[in-house]
């Protein structure tokens, strides 16, 4: 627990005095010249596998940022060991709070390239000291994905102010599928659940969203998170990867000829995983209010 806690506080520590640098590499990645972003990104996060920008906005709460990095530990021709970590900045009611999330993943490539199967496990934190851990597992081809992730509360009642946080167990499944003729379209599904500590009803919901490849660099999400406690809430979400990769984009045409169009999946191999990232809290003052991240 001591060693999580330390990783923990030196990534957001890193965080928190890279502020300024987080920023510029925000305001870098929306502008037309791409060039300064790689050549920023590059010095920064160096090695195979992918680094992630992005940037969120919801209608029931602040923009939120963070930075993902997936990098291999063992490579093989047809599996890779590798870990992937993230740190964020986010609002929990109208407040700032950064998280980070560490974790380790294994993917097996099928002979033919055309797909991948996954194990991973994780360990999130936030600068409140709430804490879980998870286990997640994923099927992945060129235009299907299935992604399944139990969650587990690590930490009691943690004191914020006046209030107090309960990290809550749960889980999500989520299912993407290409658009037919669309091949830089994806649409997703998710259903996910989490456990009521105090409130009288577990938070459960589903997400839908379409995924957008507008180039091999940057992607669009946009979608509804509907559910049980805050009812509809939408958001839509920028994100830049660097490297780019060869893929379907917006940009090699609106419509394709072929319904799907198979591909070798082997540049994704070092993709990160979908989960949810935020810890899903109760936030307990003079009543319950439930603040998830499913989105």
């Amino acid at each position: 627990m001591k060693k999580i806690l330390i990783i923990s506080l030196s990534l957001l520590y890193f965080t928190a005095s890279n502020a300024v640098d987080l920023n510029s590499v925000l305001n870098k990645v929306y502008q037309k010249s791409s060039k300064n972003t790689e050549s920023y990104l590059e010095n920064l996060f160096s090695g195979p596998g992918d680094t992630e920008v992005s940037i969120m906005g919801k209608n029931t709460n602040k923009p939120e940022a963070s930075i993902m990095i997936v990098r291999p530990l063992k490579i093989q021709d047809d599996s890779v060991l590798f870990y992937q970590g993230q740190v964020s900045n986010y609002s929990v009611v109208g407040k700032e709070r950064q998280g980070l999330n560490l974790g380790l993943g294994y993917r097996n490539l099928s002979d033919d390239g055309s797909s991948f199967y996954g194990v991973n496990s994780f360990v999130d934190s936030d600068s409140e000291e709430n804490l879980r851990a998870s286990l997640g597992l994923e099927l992945r081809s060129s235009n299907f994905e299935l992604n399944g992730n139990y969650y587990e509360a690590l930490s009691g009642g943690i004191k914020v102010g006046s209030d107090t946080n309960r990290a809550l167990s749960g889980h999500n499944i989520s299912v993407v599928g290409q658009m037919p003729y669309v091949p830089w379209a994806n649409l997703s599904v998710s259903s996910y659940e989490w456990d009521a500590a105090k409130n009288s009803k577990n938070s459960k919901g589903e997400v839908y969203k379409g995924e957008f490849n507008l180039t091999n660099s940057v992607s669009l999400e946009a979608g509804v998170d509907d559910n049980n406690i805050s009812l509809e809430n939408n958001f839509a979400r920028l994100t830049y990867t660097y490297p780019g990769r060869e893929r379907a984009t917006m940009l090699n045409g609106l419509v394709s000829s072929d319904a799907f169009e198979n591909s070798d999946v082997r540049e994704d191999i070092l993709s990160k995983v979908k989960r949810s990232n935020q810890i899903t809290v109760e936030v307990e003052s003079s009543g319950i209010i439930i603040s998830n991240g499913n989105s």
